[in-house]
């Protein structure tokens, strides 16, 4: 019995997967051929097909989806940190109120919460500007070189896909 009981958890989970994983998959498109008719409205000729063979794409591909790996990291990092400091606190109150494992005591929720709060916006600073930063300096820098080569709109055309990577890539892991 345990075992049918796993199997039908394994498969109510897989599926739920499943469906998160299509629909995220389907809006991805949908956006995608948005952003299409965006930037061939904005730039005056037509734009239907990406080719990932062109370097700008690829590259701002590639740092799109690093910068996945990178924020998580971050955000990762900065909730282990803030789990630490709360463990310091409810220990720092356990040793000073005794009487809080007895229910004699209450403890001191507004300190736990506050720095939960407080920790969660000092941590999340840097990942938040990163998510801000990272596409508009890889427009800049492609915009640069497009300058050089001849290319002007090359920022316009690569600095996006850092953004539509990361963004999409993010629905997707929800």
């Amino acid at each position: 019995m345990f075992f049918i009981s796993q199997l039908v958890c394994c498969f109510v989970g897989g599926n739920e997967q499943g469906y998160s994983i299509g629909s995220a998959s389907l809006a991805c498109f949908l956006l995608f051929g948005a952003f299409m008719d965006e930037f061939s409205e904005f730039s005056g000729r037509p734009f239907r097909t990406v080719d990932i063979a062109v370097p700008e794409v690829l590259i701002g591909g590639l740092l799109g989806v690093m910068m996945i790996f990178w924020f998580t990291g971050l955000a990762i990092a900065a909730v282990g940190k803030t789990a630490g400091e709360v463990v310091r606190e409810v220990r720092r109150q356990l040793k000073e109120n005794p009487g809080i494992m007895e229910y004699k005591q209450k403890p001191d929720y507004r300190a736990c919460v506050s720095l939960v709060t407080e920790a969660a916006l000092t941590e999340m600073r840097f990942p938040g500007m990163l998510c801000v930063a990272m596409p508009v300096s890889v427009g800049l820098v492609f915009r640069w070189v497009g300058s050089m080569t001849g290319r002007p709109m090359l920022g316009a055309e690569a600095g996006p896909d850092t953004f539509v990577f990361f963004w999409f890539r993010k629905k997707i892991g929800q």
